[in-house]
């Protein structure tokens, strides 16, 4: 019960603790652990970035920019009518299952299962059982003033929200018992590829109410998968009852503590989500379907990093929510540093590139979307920032800041609303751009400044001072000279991007030890043993 209620001390991110020979194995198995997981959920982060991609390849050759634009702002308007149902719940099933399973309580697991199910389920009943009444009204909203997007295709895609938050929530949950499997199976792998073969055999109907139904329908089938998947780690789960009869007298689990942690959070997830999704709408409203069509292609490069971003923060979480229940905050400390060194060396280059490259990879969704390009540079410039503070919302709610962390948000999301408003009808996508990039700086730079003044952690390490030394000189300073020397030309900027990208990988192999890059052979090795 001592090591339970154990305080967080602030601990630096750089003074860790010695690595001797009491130290090096717990070390090392943390590492591990999270190497496995980071590696599985990145595969299966990799296969739904192109399937992702396919999808939107699909949709923007098979339909019209305004057919396009129309599909996209409506898929958004789903996703972000799903995340304010959800209202945080996936957190707080994760923060509070691996707390349960880590301190010995394992009735709070299905206390936990509970708490988040029965508010979800009814708040997701009600937007579908509304969605007739209003669906009609947002469907002429989005579509403006030269087309109608079918209203039967927007209230169809709303019939499906109930499946859709029980396979996001039970996907969450399983996480929290410590295991990459269900998510990688069924919402990274599986999910996309079905959602890709069935608009794939739609598209060509130009039926808004078929792709709708091909798009939203794999969430019927991936919400059964993920609730048997759940049920059976539930009833098989034997870490929790370790220590099973302290349970009489832990703090009770309860409505109140629950929603307390995840409300904040909730109110954060939704504003996150606006964030990425709400601009699409707003260029939609304010500057028509063609152009919310220009700026969802633009931005599908972000998906990569994002999906990386996601991978670690799925495979950290529980382990971090363990780490501060036992106030293990060096292991905070050493594993913040290294997923941020780890999420740098993924997505720089890769941003870099698509920076670069932006006047011609645009191409493949058709010769009209070229003139987003100054809007892909502009992102990814601003996500290079936000890549390399790492997980630095993650470690601001494990600890228990999720107050903090609404804040935040709300405050990165009225920097991006504001000057979305402003510039969007000015510069149209550009001022899309401005004001994402901006949030996006916001909402990374806030929460890091806070972290590091109270609970002196930052990503900084060598990890990260590693890959921006790299990637400066090969994949930032060499194209520009190629620029300076021979013209931003499609052969001149591949034979950049590609020598760059070459001695990266060079450079990255002969300083793999600073980015603890052994811990995924160790892993592979472990795993493969006989």
């Amino acid at each position: 019960m001592a090591r339970r209620h154990a305080q967080l001390a602030p601990v630096s991110g750089v003074a860790l603790p010695a690595t001797g020979p009491g130290n090096e194995p717990a070390q090392a198995r943390q590492m591990r652990g999270v190497a496995r997981g980071g590696a599985l959920s990145l595969v299966g982060s990799g296969v739904s970035a192109v399937f992702t991609l396919a999808t939107t390849l699909v949709v923007t050759h098979g339909l019209t920019q305004r057919e396009a634009g129309q599909f996209f702002a409506a898929t958004s308007l789903f996703l972000l009518a799903e995340s304010i149902v959800i209202s945080g719940a996936t957190t707080g099933v994760v923060y509070f299952i691996a707390r349960a399973r880590s301190t010995g309580h394992p009735v709070d697991v299905r206390r936990s299962l509970w708490r988040a199910a029965v508010p979800v389920l009814v708040a997701s009943f009600a937007v579908t059982l509304t969605s007739p009444a209003w669906g009609p009204t947002m469907a002429r909203w989005l579509s403006g003033r030269q087309g109608a997007l079918a209203e039967s295709a927007l209230v169809l895609l709303f019939l499906a929200l109930p499946f859709a938050a029980t396979s996001d929530l039970s996907l969450a949950a399983t996480t929290g018992f410590a295991t990459m499997r269900p998510t990688v199976a069924v919402e990274r792998v599986g999910r996309p590829l079905v959602q890709f073969v069935a608009v794939a055999a739609v598209v060509g109907t130009h039926n808004p109410v078929y792709v709708a139904l091909a798009w939203v329908g794999p969430y019927l089938l991936s919400s059964l998968v993920a609730v048997a998947w759940l049920g059976h780690l539930v009833r098989s789960d034997t870490v929790g009852d370790v220590d099973a009869g302290t349970d009489s007298v832990s703090e009770a689990l309860s409505w109140r503590r629950f929603w307390s942690f995840t409300g904040p959070r909730g109110l954060a997830t939704v504003a996150q989500l606006m964030l990425q999704r709400l601009d699409i709408v707003l260029v939609g409203v304010l500057k028509g379907p063609v152009d919310a069509a220009l700026y969802t292609a633009a931005t599908r490069f972000l998906v990569v990093g994002q999906l990386v971003a996601n991978s670690l923060v799925t495979v950290v979480q529980p382990r971090m929510a363990s780490w501060f229940a036992t106030g293990d905050t060096a292991a905070v400390a050493r594993v913040y540093q290294v997923a941020a060194g780890w999420s740098c060396m993924l997505v720089w280059p890769f941003y870099l590139c698509c920076a670069w490259l932006a006047p011609y990879w645009l191409v493949i969704f058709g010769r009209h979307y070229t003139s987003a390009s100054l809007a892909v540079e502009i992102l990814a410039v601003s996500m290079l920032f936000a890549s390399a503070t790492g997980l630095v919302s993650l470690v601001l709610i494990m600890a228990g800041r999720t107050t903090w962390n609404l804040v935040d948000t709300a405050g990165s999301l009225a920097v991006n609303v504001g000057l979305d408003v402003w510039l969007i009808p000015r510069l149209g996508i550009l001022g899309a751009a401005i004001g994402w990039s901006a949030a996006i700086v916001v909402s990374n730079g806030v929460p890091l400044a806070q972290i590091w003044h109270s609970l002196r952690l930052h990503p900084f390490g060598s990890g990260v001072r590693t890959v921006t030394l790299l990637c400066g000189v090969w994949l930032a300073a060499l194209p520009a000279v190629v620029v300076a020397v021979a013209g931003r030309s499609l052969a001149s900027m591949l034979i950049a991007c590609t020598v760059g990208v070459v001695a990266y990988l060079v450079g990255i192999r002969r300083v793999r030890a600073t980015l603890d890059l052994s811990a995924f052979a160790v892993s592979w090795k472990s795993r493969v043993r006989p």
